[in-house]
């Protein structure tokens, strides 16, 4: 017999990280549209990135009574995703310094899983 329980929260931890990865994909391909001048696509990433911010706090909302691993995402916030973007938009006119930086945004923006004992 399939353990219902185990099942749902096995299957949410994963959809979870696939999301947080999404994510992480997401605003590299951003970057890189930015940095090639394509606005038009930039802001489609940007879409997506606030639709994937969306699903994830929905995501957490189910997953807080059922998850023993907690996934701490510091760059679900919209906030987050307009401070980023004005800050690689504001190093536009030095490459280095933007790479630098966006470098660092990605390292943040890397999953990050904490495992509680219960």
């Amino acid at each position: 017999m399939v353990d219902l329980d185990q099942l749902r929260k096995s299957e949410s931890e994963g959809l979870l990280q696939t999301l947080v990865v999404q994510r992480a994909r997401l605003f590299r391909l951003m970057d890189a549209a930015e940095e090639m001048g394509d606005l038009k696509a930039a802001a489609a990433f940007a879409g997506r990135l606030n639709d994937n911010v969306v699903t994830v706090a929905r995501l957490l909302g189910d997953l807080t009574t059922h998850a023993t691993h907690t996934t701490n995402n510091l760059v679900i916030s919209t906030e987050y995703l307009s401070l980023r973007s004005a800050l690689v938009k504001a190093l536009r006119p030095f490459p280095e310094a933007r790479r630098a930086v966006a470098a660092v945004l990605r390292g943040l923006e890397e999953p990050q899983t904490v495992e509680h004992a219960e």
